[in-house]
């Protein structure tokens, strides 16, 4: 049971990186526009801080799931810091 849920917990993960390779394709298609995709960039690229991420993502990318564009894209997008969830007791929601 614990490798199922800690397969579905890498599936998602993985799931993620595909979402924003689709909003990648809608960028370069002149569909989404570029403020909202140098907000979705930093912020994957800010997920890959966090261990796990980025093991699935160098695995993903070892393994051909994404273009040489996408990867060029996040792996060249400025390193910010680890989004904030909710929950999370750093976040501030009163400022």
């Amino acid at each position: 049971m614990f490798l199922l849920c800690q397969l579905q917990s890498v599936s998602q993960r993985h799931g993620v990186f595909q979402r924003v390779e689709a909003q990648y394709a809608l960028f370069e298609n002149g569909i989404l526009n570029d403020e909202v995709w140098q907000l979705r960039r930093r912020y994957i690229r800010g997920l890959i801080n966090i261990p796990l991420i980025a093991e699935i993502w160098q695995a993903s990318k070892a393994n051909g799931m994404f273009t040489q564009a996408f990867i060029a894209e996040i792996d060249t997008a400025s390193n910010s810091s680890i989004p904030h969830y909710v929950g999370d007791s750093q976040v501030d929601i009163g400022s």
